[in-house]
């Protein structure tokens, strides 16, 4: 029975994931930027991480202490905060000017790990050039990043595109593009700020619950994508009882 129990402790003892091994995973671009934790991770020109801190697709990287999050099909954008528990991100233009990016269609989730929130939807957006005279007449505000390339007499303005809500004409200002925009519906008719935060979701790995319980979320064991949650000072997991780890042994 003594060797049995050796053999359970010496178990547990080379594979139960510690702490400290989670706090080499853990990293920040700056001191006042969001914490990077799993299923995040720095790419690894930039940290002396383990493959292993993070979940495949949730790379990010630092920019003059930055955080930066890469779309596939949509290039970079700074990461305001993470919010681990919701499993949501913050998401911005580097440059300010979200606007230009949805005038060009340049932004796109396929191939990511990460979805637009329930609190949007998908609409279709006309970019106009108007005269200052039209933007006064109509609840119409400039997008200032774009308007400045004008001249001061003209203004750009996005407004749904759809006949039973929009009261612009081609007469009154020019089309530039049209654009599928995340559209929160707590927003304006004519005005969204384009510029705001896009909010982001994930739904795999599902962590949430392990991080409300401040538990700690990591890949179970060996090379595949099975997460075990570890509870603060106790060998248990989220769904209680005896751990996974103390389980197999």
């Amino acid at each position: 029975m003594a060797d049995l129990s050796w053999f359970v402790f010496l178990f547990l003892f080379v594979h139960y994931p510690t702490a400290t091994s989670f706090h080499v995973c853990e990293t920040y671009c700056a001191v006042n930027e969001t914490p990077i934790q799993f299923p995040f991770q720095l790419v690894r020109d930039e940290a002396n991480q383990s493959s292993r801190c993070g979940y495949p697709g949730f790379e990010l990287s630092c920019n003059k202490s930055r955080t930066m999050l890469h779309l596939p099909h949509s290039g970079d954008f700074l990461v305001d905060s993470i919010s681990y528990e919701d499993q949501k991100l913050w998401i911005r233009d580097p440059d300010d000017c979200l606007p230009r990016r949805f005038l060009n269609n340049d932004f796109n989730l396929t191939d990511s790990r990460f979805q637009l929130t329930n609190d949007y939807s998908l609409l279709n957006f006309t970019f106009f050039k108007c005269s200052s005279n039209v933007t006064q007449q109509y609840p119409l505000r400039p997008i200032s990043c774009l308007s400045s390339d004008l001249d001061q007499n003209h203004s750009v303005v996005a407004v749904l595109s759809d006949p039973r809500f929009s009261t612009l004409s081609e007469e009154q200002c020019e089309v530039i593009s049209s654009a599928s925009i995340p559209y929160s519906f707590t927003s304006g008719l004519y005005w969204m700020n384009l510029n705001d935060d896009i909010v982001l979701q994930w739904n795999t790995p599902n962590c949430g619950d392990c991080m409300a319980k401040k538990g700690r979320c990591e890949f179970l064991r060996g090379t595949g994508l099975e997460i075990a949650c570890y509870l603060p000072h106790q060998d248990t997991d989220c769904e209680g009882g005896l751990s996974k780890f103390a389980k197999y042994g």
